[in-house]
């Protein structure tokens, strides 16, 4: 395909996804919204209304109260964008998740060029769907972590100072839109450490760099808080023993086992057989076959990319941030929410692998099957009670007619 239509290919992904998450928000009773997402809206009609009139130092006071148990990125992106659309914080929290979803589909086009169209399609996952409805902070979140993997893959060619203020500003936003974001400062540190043993001392020096810089900046928001609130994050998180080592496993796998699960996820506590979901695994069964009856075009060994390496790593190096985080902090149970950070960049791996010039042969065997199986998910992902509401709306009143 020519260059022209695989942008144009991009860009008909994203606009699939934008039209079909609009649709499931406007028909959801809720708009996909939660508690968290109260606060978040709640915190940006504080910002906007300080905004609309002078600010002062009690009213700038009484923001700050706001952002101890969020940190402040996702809420001021919303209220800067309201501000600027005049839309509701409600819909502008949408925009904001579409207009990262779009920055981050420009950086795998800049990243995997022609073949980005591909990779996009693993937003048609359930997961990543359920993530963007939602007026959460994860859709900015994960545009820095694939903005850090891609820094760490072309760090080489930087030069130290533009790949530490690259670094840097990562590090800070990932930390600015989820504390969690933590984690990434000491994958980073191990990226920094082996450039130092292989005797890449100006790389390294630089990735060091970075490091001391969002740490110093995160341990400074992190004391702040301290001294307004009690806490480091705005509330007593810390609580050892509150499961035990057969539920918190149990929990965890059952968790990943959803994640596998592109187009659906099962719910444990249903006593009932979510014939839905057994027709998605099936439907998935049957697509892994089809890629391993393929293997024979695969040329081997396979080996990763330095893109693909740094995608593997923050996505292994997350999950055992996140777990070793959850056995002391009792934060949502482990789902597609907290595991997207981990799923995301894995899923995006594996694509990039696929469509490597090094597995043409297999990618040209193998793409159709895969952009089949993807478009199940994305319609599986209709808001179907709504649209199977309307059908039979539409039969009664037809019938009512003749």
């Amino acid at each position: 395909m020519k260059i022209a239509s695989e942008k144009r290919l991009l860009a008909l992904v994203y606009v699939a996804i934008i039209a079909i998450v609009s649709f499931r928000i406007a028909v959801h009773p809720t708009h996909y919204t939660t508690p968290d997402s109260e606060h978040y809206l709640n915190r940006c009609n504080a910002i906007r209304s300080v905004m609309s009139q002078s600010i002062t130092l009690s009213r700038l006071s009484k923001i700050k109260k706001g952002f101890y148990t969020w940190p402040v990125g996702y809420p001021v992106s919303i209220a800067l964008v309201s501000f600027c659309t005049k839309t509701s914080p409600l819909v502008s929290s949408k925009i904001v998740n579409f207009i990262f979803l779009g920055l981050l589909f420009i950086l795998l086009y800049n990243w995997h060029g022609k073949k980005a169209w591909f990779l996009a399609l693993s937003f048609f996952s359930y997961g990543s769907l359920e993530v963007i409805s939602e007026t959460w902070s994860e859709t900015p979140f994960i545009f820095f972590v694939f903005l850090l993997a891609y820094t760490i893959t072309k760090s080489e060619n930087y030069s130290p100072f533009r790949s530490s203020i690259t670094l840097t500003i990562c590090l800070i936003f990932l930390f600015l839109f989820r504390y969690v974001g933590v984690i990434y400062i000491f994958i980073v540190a191990l990226y920094g450490l082996k450039y130092f043993l292989n005797g890449v001392r100006k790389l390294s020096y630089s990735y060091f760099a970075a490091i001391v810089a969002s740490s110093i900046f995160s341990l400074w928001y992190l004391y702040d808080n301290k001294l307004s609130s009690g806490y480091l994050t705005g509330t007593q998180r810390i609580h050892l023993g509150y499961q035990t080592f057969f539920e918190f496993t149990k929990l965890l796998f059952q968790a990943l086992f959803n994640e596998i699960n592109v187009a659906r996820n099962y719910n444990f506590n249903n006593e009932n057989l979510d014939f839905l979901f057994v027709s998605s695994i099936i439907i998935q069964s049957f697509t892994i076959f089809l890629l391993v009856k393929k293997r024979s075009y695969l040329n081997r060994p396979l080996k990763l990319n330095s893109g693909a390496k740094a995608l593997l790593n923050i996505s292994v190096g997350y999950l055992v941030g996140i777990v070793l985080l959850k056995i002391i902090i009792p934060f949502d149970n482990f789902d597609f929410r907290i595991l997207f950070p981990f799923t995301s960049p894995l899923f995006i791996m594996a694509l990039a692998v696929i469509s490597n010039s090094s597995q043409r042969e297999y990618f040209k065997k193998t793409y159709r099957i895969i952009v089949l199986f993807m478009l199940i998910s994305f319609m599986w992902n209709l808001p179907k009670k709504y649209i199977l509401n309307k059908i039979k709306h539409v039969q009664l009143t037809m019938n009512q007619a003749f």
